[in-house]
């Protein structure tokens, strides 16, 4: 019994740890002919234009392993040119229905976590659930391919949320809040100035005190926030459909 436990482990280390040779390995068996040889072209055209060494592995299951450090273990040193770091991997894990990218430090700047976070959330989630596996990973790898291309124009060209700063109900929001406290101080000042002769005073303390405050507030400081992103020790995003 504990030799045939042994032997199942190492069997299902060595599925997880296999070495990636080519563009698509599909183990899960969930990709037609057709869309494998259609995500294997958009591959070869990112590889041939220096863009990236993007591979797709499909696996049936993660046998209990974290799917980043799964990743990792058949990215690392595996993908991407030396030097240039522009390695990038999809795997997908059927039955744990989990997906990640895990992403070459060099690609950083164009497929920072938000960007293929964004791209597994309205690709491969939506057809995932349908199980339509195959035209998930199409339409995410051409989202991949208008990224790193700088194909702005295309349908499935995706661009970074705009996180840093506030949406635009709660500027407003804010701002609105902003004025009615401004009335409520002026009606009250001059109340106040009215019975007791003191507007002047009153009123210039705390209009001071309330435009320094506001003008050296943090309301913008948020902008000058970033996007992480990392080698493929953390580089990357993932999830669940």
């Amino acid at each position: 019994m504990k030799r045939l436990l042994l032997i199942t482990l190492i069997l299902c280390t060595l599925a997880l740890a296999q070495t990636i040779t080519t563009f698509v390995t599909d183990n899960a068996n969930i990709l037609s002919l057709e869309e494998k040889e259609q995500i294997t072209q958009i591959s070869q055209n990112l590889y041939d234009k220096g863009a990236v060494q993007y591979a797709i592995v499909t696996i049936k299951s993660l046998e209990g392993q974290d799917i980043q450090g799964a990743a990792f273990e058949m990215a690392n040193g595996v993908l991407g040119e030396q030097g240039k770091n522009n390695g990038l991997l999809l795997l997908v894990a059927l039955d744990d229905r989990e997906y990640r990218f895990e992403v070459g430090r060099g690609l950083e700047p164009d497929l920072p976590d938000i960007v293929v976070g964004r791209i597994g959330r309205d690709y491969l989630v939506p057809n995932f659930r349908e199980e339509n596996y195959g035209a998930g990973i199409l339409e995410a790898s051409k989202a991949i391919e208008a990224r790193l291309l700088g194909q702005n124009n295309s349908e499935y060209y995706v661009s970074e949320e705009e996180e840093q700063g506030l949406p635009l109900w709660a500027i407003i929001l804010f701002f609105f809040a902003i004025t009615m406290f401004v009335l409520f101080i002026i009606i009250f000042s001059v109340a106040g100035g009215a019975n007791s002769g003191g507007y002047r005073r009153y009123g210039g303390g705390m209009g001071g005190g309330f435009n320094g405050g506001f003008s050296g507030g943090g309301f913008g400081g948020r902008s000058g926030g970033g996007f992480g992103g990392g080698s493929f020790g953390g580089g990357g995003g993932g999830g669940k459909w």
